[in-house]
């Protein structure tokens, strides 16, 4: 009398459709977070910067405000108004502590960001600063 099944002489195996399934549902996971983050980072302002021949580098993260040609102000890519401005500064201060850079326009009315720069140093912040291009050549404009 044979006492053997079949079962015990099959090997077994690795199924590999279903680990392949999972592995594009990864693919395509990654591919939009990707171009999610994509999207965030290159909705920059046209802003045009003002040219300097010597500038510090800033290699941390900073809180961005923003000031086009036609002097709307954008904290964050997001636009604000003046008047709201250093509450909100004030509350992503208060969430993360970190410098504040502004982007001015070159073509901007200098009186805008000389008021954003009052209102931020009046409500006691003193780690500001604005971006520049560095100018390879010497010349003034």
């Amino acid at each position: 009398m044979n006492l053997t099944n079949h079962y015990s002489k099959t090997r077994a195996r690795i199924d590999l459709l279903p680990l392949m399934d999972v592995i594009f549902l990864l693919l395509v996971l990654f591919m939009f977070l990707m171009l999610n983050m994509t999207l965030q980072h290159s909705i920059d302002l046209e802003v045009a910067l003002p040219t300097t021949v010597q500038a510090n580098t800033v290699k941390q993260e900073t809180l961005k405000i923003s000031i086009d040609q036609q002097g709307q102000l954008y904290l964050e890519h997001n636009p604000i108004t003046l008047t709201s401005l250093i509450g909100s500064v004030q509350q992503l201060q208060t969430i993360k502590p970190r410098p504040i850079l502004i982007y001015g326009d070159a073509r901007a009315n200098l009186g805008i960001a000389i008021k954003v720069l009052e209102r931020l140093k009046t409500a006691g912040f003193t780690h500001v600063s604005f971006a520049t291009d560095i100018s390879k050549s010497t010349s003034s404009e």
